[in-house]
């Protein structure tokens, strides 16, 4: 869950970096679903990292919604290490 909080914020850093709106029409935060189509738009990245976001955030609402059972340890060390090279390569 620690990783997808920290997906989380760099997308919103981002997303601010890029003036890309981090709230929705309602003034509640956006979805990081919401934040990688809009970023995407922004070509702060490409398509495929968008969905490689998307299933990493996938992997930690698993976690949030007490489903860790459905996790293999090996994505999660990748999601981890993935992370961590995505922030690198994409800094907020």
């Amino acid at each position: 869950m620690l990783a997808g909080s920290v997906l989380e914020e760099h997308l919103r850093k981002l997303a601010s970096r890029a003036e890309v709106d981090i709230l929705d029409a309602k003034s509640k935060p956006k979805s990081v679903e919401a934040l990688g189509v809009e970023l995407r738009k922004a070509e702060i990245f490409a398509e495929v990292q968008r969905k490689t976001l998307s299933a990493w955030y996938s992997q930690r609402n698993e976690a949030a919604h007490g489903r860790s059972d459905t996790l293999v340890d090996v994505e999660v060390e990748r999601m981890i290490d993935g992370l961590r090279s995505f922030i690198a390569r994409f800094p907020a």
